[in-house]
């Protein structure tokens, strides 16, 4: 039989043929660091250690880098050739030609054979928690869409907080680690939020958000030097200050005979109002009717409500 022929006769024969066809290949695999670097003999890069000249004829393949970065960007499997040492024995080579992952730099190519190209730390194509840039700003201008409200910014290509320049960092021609503007964010009307919505250079200039304001008047809100705010102070305009718009108490003005407290000392038309107008005066649904005798000075008089 041909079997018998190949491997000998008898059950013994045929085992060791069943073993030697179901044996795998020697050599080292590629894609994982070299068996050779298992100690013993061999120094660091894997050389110098022992090897069978006539089992090893061809060079084998090796490769010391990390795990799983083999065949990943530059990185590729070398060979290390089997050297006789006139004894009988041999020695392996280093493993000549292979390329093992070196730090990522903006050259357009996957230096550390992550699978990512120009991941450069410090750049956006990496999370912060693998050293990847972070984000400095969450967009809160109107033209600003979801993409980048959420702590989407990494740079600006101007100085200021200007919405049309925020981007992210990339590796850029030159091979520079360049902030790139998103490039879909457009001039909004500029309003009172700390952001440059018209992109113009100037935040928070021209805002288009403030107006006429009202202040409680039970709020307890005081004047800068004293005082609670009452009367017609608590009718304003708003201002922006610090990226959010305010409702600063207006100015006192003297006390004038139309049913207001112009001076915002929680008194209305004390000794303003003239006897024969006082009595017949309407400011809005309070009607003056009546003159309060004890304020007569000079012969003006303080209305009361009817």
């Amino acid at each position: 039989m041909k079997t018998e022929w190949l491997w000998g006769t008898g059950a013994a024969g045929l085992m060791l043929g069943l073993l030697a066809y179901c044996s795998p290949a020697p050599g080292p695999v590629a894609d994982e660091p070299d068996a050779a670097d298992a100690g013993g003999p061999c120094d660091d890069s894997g050389a110098n250690c022992p090897c069978d000249p006539v089992k090893n004829k061809a060079p084998v393949d090796c490769y010391t880098g990390p795990r799983g970065s083999n065949g990943k960007g530059l990185c590729v499997t070398g060979k290390r050739t089997c050297v006789p040492d006139g004894v009988g024995g041999g020695t392996f080579t280093k493993c000549v030609g292979e390329i093992v992952p070196v730090a990522e730099i903006c050259d357009y190519v996957d230096n550390d054979c992550n699978g990512a190209i120009d991941d450069v730390p410090g750049s956006s194509a990496l999370s912060p928690d693998a050293g990847g840039a972070t984000a400095i700003d969450n967009c809160q201008s109107p033209g600003c869409d979801l993409a980048h409200a959420d702590g989407g910014i990494d740079c600006y290509t101007g100085s200021t907080r200007n919405a049309c320049r925020a981007g992210r960092k990339v590796c850029a021609a030159g091979r520079q680690l360049t902030c790139e503007s998103f490039g879909d964010i457009v001039p909004t009307p500029e309003l009172c939020n700390g952001w440059d919505d018209d992109c113009n250079d100037q935040v928070d200039d021209s805002t288009t958000d403030v107006g006429q304001c009202e202040i409680d008047p039970d709020a307890g809100v005081m004047f800068p030097d004293g005082g609670l705010v009452k009367g017609e102070c608590t009718h304003s305009t708003s201002t922006c200050e610090d990226g959010g718009l305010v409702c600063p108490p207006s100015d006192p003005a003297p006390e004038k005979c139309d049913g207001k407290d112009n001076d915002c000392n929680g008194k209305t038309d004390e000794g303003t109002c003239p006897n024969q107008y006082c009595c017949s005066y309407k400011s809005g649904n309070n009607v003056y009717g009546f003159c309060y005798s004890s304020n007569l000075g000079g012969g003006f008089y303080t209305c009361i409500k009817s």
